[in-house]
C-alpha cells in the first residue's frame, strides 16, 4: 500500500503580541459575532449572540459560557441592552471573604450570651422571690430563649448557603449583631444580622438567582418565629404569681389570627402579658425576618425588589420615591412619629430614609451580570406572591412590647347611667359590670346602703353565681386577670298610690362609692332625696330640687303627716317655689321633730296624687376646739382627771380607741390613701399639732397623754370603717357627758320631748376653763317648761331642765356663745 503524503501548509503567526483588549475580543468572538469595538475607555463591543442550529438568538446562555472562560482568567462579562447586545468586561473584584471564621464564631458567641441575658430578664418577674443567679433561671433563659433563637438563625444561615451552593454561588454567612446592654423596648438581645460579606458586593449571573437566594433567609426566620410563638403561648399559663411590671408582646398579624382560633381572646391577652420565652424569641425572629423584607437598599427586601423589577426600575428616581413614601407611611402607620409609638419604628424610618436617599440610586449595586433576561412567569409569581403575602400577613403590630404599668391596677365598675327612671309596681333591674384590667386576681365585694328612707322599695343583688343578696349584704368573690362579669341590682316598686320619692343609693366596693339615683316615671318628680337645710335652728328651711315635666299640669302642693296622730304638719308651711326649687319653712326647733312622718303631696286635677317623705338633711355635726386645745388619756372608771386648770385630761373622750385614724382636713370625707402615723412623743407624752400633722393613729393612752393642738375653721374625720366628719369650730372647752362618754360635738344637739307626763331631764358639763354661763332662750306660743336648775360643784356643772304634763309639743337644743351655753326651749300650741 503506498502512502499519500500531503503537504503542511505553514502557520500563520502574528507579527505583534495581542493586546489585552484583542484578546477579549477574541475570546467574545468565540461565543459571540462581535459588530462593533465601542472603544469605550472600559472594553466594551456590540455584539450579536450566534446562531448555530436553530433559528433563535440566546445571548443569555452565551453569557454564561463567556463567564465561565474568563472566570479563569480573572475577567468577567456584563451584558447590556443595545442595538442589539452590549458586551463590557471588568476585572472580577477582589475577593471579599476575608473575615475569619473565628471572627464571625465570636459574633455568635456573644449573640448567645446577649440573647441568654435578656432571657433570664424575661422569666425572672414571673417567677416571684427568684434572683437572676438562680440555676433554674439560668437553665430557662438558656434552654427557652437563647438556644432556639441563636438556632433558628444558625439554620436559616445554613439554608442560604446550601441553596446557593446549588444555584453555584457563594455567599457568606451571616453575623449577628447583639445588644450590649438590655433593653427593655427591644427585649430580643440582637440588634441586627448582617452578612459577611455583604450581599451587595457579589457578583450576581442573573435576577432568579439574586431573588431566590435573598428570599430564603427571612422566609426562615418567619416560618420558624411562627413555629416558636405558637409552641410558646401553648406552654404559656393562663394564671401565674407575679411580683412586678410584665413586657406584654403584641403579636403580628399572622400569629395573631393564628393565636386567636385556638384560644379566646381574654385567654390569649393573659398569655400574651407572661409569656413564655419561646414566644418571645419567636416575636424577635419574626420582627427581624419581616423587617428584612422591607424593599429597602441593602436589606434582603430591597435585592428581592431588583430581582423582581429590575436594576434599571428598582433604581429609577420614580421607584425611590415611592419607597422613600412608602417607608414614611409605615412610620407613621405603625406610630412612628407619635410620642408614645415604639422606638423601634421611628430607628426604621430613619435608617431607611437615609438608605433610600443615598444608596437608592446606585446603579451598580447589586452588580448583575445578566439583567437583561428576565424571571421566568412562574419563578416571577411565586417569588411576588411569597414576598408581599410575608410582608402583608406578617406585618407586626404598632407596639410589639410594651410595659404593662397597670398590672396590679384596682378593679373598675362601670355603671350604665347614674340615674334610672323606673315604673310603678313593677320590677326593674340596673347592670353593673366588674372588670379587672390588671394581671393580679382580686377580690371584690359589692353591698349597699341608702342615704334616705326607701320606703315600700325592696331592693336586693343579683350575684354572678345566681344567687340573689340582700341590698345592705352585697355581693362578694374574686375575679381573674383581665375578666369582667356582671352584677344585677333589682327592685320592685311599690304600687303608684304610695308614691315613691326619689331614691338615692350608695354602691360600696372596696375602694369607692358611686351614687345611683332612681327616679319614678311621674309628671312631677323630686330630682334628689335629700332635702337640703338651710337658715338656722330658729328659722330652719328644707329645700330640694322639683322638676315638672310640663308646666300646664295644674296641681296643688300641700304637707300632711303620715299618723294620724302626728300634727307635726303644723310646724312645716310651704314657701313660694322657684321654677326648680321648692322649699318649706318651720319653726323653731322643729328640726328636731319627727320628719319622718312627714309627707309632701302632689294632687293633679286629674285625679292622680303622690306623696314624698321630707328626708332628714345630713347636719352638720360642730366640735369643739379650743385655743388651749385638748388632753386625752385612757384611765379606767374616770371621764376628765385634773389637779388644776393648767393640768387636765379626758378619758375616754368620744369613746376612740387606739389604733382609730383622725385626720384633719380641709375636705369633709376622707381620703382613700395616705400614711397613717402615730404623733411625736417627748418626755410628757404624745404631742399632735394637727397644723404641720395632719393625720394620726391614735396611739396607746394607758400611761400617757395625747397633747392636741388644732385650728377651726377645718374638718375633723375618723377614717375607720365608719367614718365620721365634724366642722371644727373655736370656743370654750366644755365637755357634755353622754351615758358616761365625754364629748365635744354636743353643739347643735336637741330633743323632741313627750310631754304626756311631768318630767326631766339631767345634763352633765365640765368647764375645764371656768367661767361657763347658761343662758335660757324660750320660744313657741305655748308653756310647759318649767325653770331650769344648776348645781356646779368645781368644773362640774350639772344642768336639770324640767317639764309639766301639757298638750304643748315641747321642742330643745343647745348651742354656745364663747362661755355661755344657751339653752332653747320651744313650746308649740298645734291644735
Amino acid at each position: 500500500m503506498s502512502e499519500v503524503s500531503r503537504v503542511l501548509e505553514p502557520l500563520e503567526v502574528q507579527k505583534k503580541a495581542w493586546t489585552q483588549r484583542q484578546l477579549h475580543e477574541q475570546i467574545i468572538s468565540r461565543f459571540f459575532d462581535v459588530i462593533e469595538d465601542l472603544g469605550d475607555p472600559i472594553p466594551t463591543w456590540l455584539v450579536r449572540a450566534k446562531i448555530e442550529e436553530e433559528d433563535i438568538e440566546d445571548p443569555h446562555s452565551a453569557l454564561l459560557a463567556l463567564n465561565e472562560h474568563l472566570k479563569e482568567l480573572g475577567w468577567m462579562a456584563k451584558l447590556l441592552r443595545d442595538d442589539p447586545w452590549k458586551i463590557i468586561i471588568s476585572r472580577i473584584p477582589p475577593s471579599t471573604f476575608i473575615i475569619p471564621e473565628s471572627r464571625r464564631n465570636l459574633f455568635w458567641l456573644a449573640t448567645l450570651l446577649s440573647t441568654w441575658a435578656m432571657g433570664v430578664l424575661w422569666v425572672l418577674p414571673q417567677n416571684e422571690g427568684s434572683s437572676w443567679s438562680d440555676p433554674s433561671m439560668l437553665q430557662a433563659g438558656l434552654l427557652s430563649y437563647a438556644i432556639p433563637m441563636v438556632g433558628v438563625l444558625a439554620l436559616a444561615d445554613k439554608v442560604q448557603q446550601n441553596i446557593a451552593n446549588k444555584m453555584g454561588m457563594r455567599v457568606g454567612g451571616i453575623m449577628p449583631i447583639p445588644i450590649p446592654l438590655p433593653m427593655v423596648m427591644w427585649p430580643f438581645g440582637i440588634f441586627a444580622v448582617a452578612s459577611s460579606p455583604k450581599m451587595d458586593t457579589l457578583t450576581w449571573p442573573d435576577r432568579r438567582r439574586l431573588g431566590w437566594i435573598s428570599i430564603f433567609f427571612p422566609i426562615i426566620l418567619l416560618s420558624g418565629g411562627l413555629l416558636l410563638i405558637i409552641i410558646g403561648l401553648w406552654l404559656t399559663p393562663v394564671e401565674r404569681v407575679i411580683d412586678g411590671a410584665q413586657n406584654r408582646l403584641s403579636f403580628g398579624l399572622l400569629p395573631q389570627l393564628i393565636a386567636s382560633m385556638i384560644w379566646q381572646p381574654e385567654i390569649l391577652s393573659l398569655k400574651s402579658a407572661w409569656s413564655h420565652p419561646l414566644a418571645l424569641a419567636g416575636h424577635g425572629l419574626m420582627l427581624i425576618g419581616w423587617l428584612s423584607l422591607l424593599p429597602i437598599p441593602s436589606f434582603p427586601g430591597g435585592r428581592i425588589l431588583v430581582a423582581l423589577s429590575g436594576l434599571d426600575s428598582a433604581r429609577s428616581q420614580g421607584t425611590q420615591m415611592l419607597l422613600f413614601f412608602a417607608v414614611v407611611s409605615l412610620g407613621i402607620l405603625l406610630g412612628g412619629f407619635s410620642v408614645g409609638g415604639h422606638a423601634i419604628w421611628s430607628f426604621v424610618v430613619i435608617t431607611g430614609g437615609l438608605l433610600i436617599i443615598f444608596q437608592g440610586s446606585i446603579e451598580g449595586i447589586p452588580l448583575i451580570l445578566d439583567d437583561v433576561i428576565p424571571l421566568e412567569e412562574s419563578a416571577a409569581k411565586k417569588m411576588s406572591m411569597i414576598f408581599m403575602v410575608a410582608l402583608l400577613l406578617c406585618i407586626p403590630s404598632e407596639l410589639p412590647t410594651q410595659s404593662e404599668t397597670s398590672w396590679d391596677s384596682d378593679l373598675d365598675w362601670f355603671l350604665d347611667d347614674e340615674i334610672i327612671f323606673t315604673s310603678f309596681n313593677e320590677s326593674d333591674e340596673y347592670s353593673i359590670e366588674i372588670s379587672n384590667p390588671g394581671l393580679l386576681n382580686k377580690e371584690w365585694n359589692i353591698q349597699g346602703q341608702t342615704i334616705d328612707s326607701i320606703e315600700q322599695w325592696n331592693v336586693s343583688w343579683l350575684c354572678p353565681n345566681g344567687n340573689v343578696a340582700l341590698f345592705t349584704d352585697g355581693c362578694q368573690g374574686w375575679l381573674s386577670a383581665e375578666q369582667s362579669k356582671d352584677i344585677e341590682l333589682i327592685w320592685q316598686t311599690p304600687p303608684s298610690n304610695q308614691s315613691p320619692l326619689t331614691i338615692e343609693l350608695e354602691l360600696l366596693t372596696k375602694s369607692a362609692s358611686t351614687s345611683l339615683v332612681i327616679r319614678p316615671e311621674f309628671d312631677i318628680v323630686l330630682v334628689d332625696a335629700r332635702w337640703n337645710f338651710t337658715g338656722d335652728q330658729e328659722s330652719p328651711v328644707l329645700c330640694t330640687e322639683l322638676e315638672i315635666i310640663d308646666d300646664e299640669i295644674p296641681f296643688n302642693l300641700t304637707l300632711i303627716s303620715q299618723k294620724p296622730d302626728s300634727k307635726v304638719e303644723n310646724l312645716w308651711s310651704i314657701q313660694e317655689t322657684s321654677e326648680d326649687l321648692f322649699c318649706i319653712s318651720g319653726e323653731a326647733g322643729a328640726m328636731f321633730d319627727s320628719l319622718g312622718d312627714l309627707r309632701l303631696k302632689v294632687q293633679m286635677d286629674d285625679g292622680r296624687s303622690q306623696l314624698w317623705a321630707i328626708s332628714e338633711p345630713l347636719l352638720e355635726k360642730q366640735f369643739i376646739i379650743p385655743e388651749s386645745g385638748w388632753v386625752l388619756r385612757n384611765e379606767e372608771g374616770k371621764t376628765v382627771n385634773w389637779t388644776d386648770s393648767g393640768n387636765w385630761s379626758i378619758s375616754g373622750a368620744m369613746d376612740w380607741k387606739e389604733s382609730d385614724w383622725l385626720l384633719v382636713s380641709s375636705e369633709s370625707e376622707c381620703p382613700d390613701s395616705g400614711v397613717w402615723r402615730q404623733p411625736s412623743s417627748n418626755d410628757t407624752g404624745w404631742n399632735w399639732d394637727s397644723e404641720f400633722q395632719s393625720r394620726i393613729s391614735l396611739p396607746n393612752l394607758n400611761s400617757s397623754n395625747l397633747s392636741w393642738n388644732g385650728e377651726g375653721g377645718e374638718y375633723l374625720l375618723r377614717c375607720n370603717d365608719i367614718e365620721e366628719s365634724w366642722r371644727l369650730v373655736s370656743g370654750h372647752a366644755v365637755i357634755m357627758h353622754d351615758n358616761a362618754i365625754p364629748r365635744m360635738d354636743w353643739l347643735g344637739k336637741g330633743w323632741l320631748i313627750s310631754s304626756d307626763s311631768a318630767g326631766e331631764m339631767q345634763l352633765n358639763f365640765s368647764d375645764l376653763e371656768g367661767g361657763l354661763v347658761f343662758d335660757t332662750r324660750s320660744h313657741g306660743n305655748g308653756s310647759g317648761w318649767l325653770p331650769i336648775s344648776l348645781d356646779v360643784n368645781g368644773p362640774e356643772n350639772q344642768l336639770t331642765i324640767s317639764w309639766q304634763q301639757s298638750d304643748n309639743h315641747l321642742l330643745m337644743w343647745l348651742e354656745m356663745n364663747e362661755n355661755t351655753i344657751e339653752v332653747h326651749l320651744t313650746s308649740w300650741i298645734l291644735g
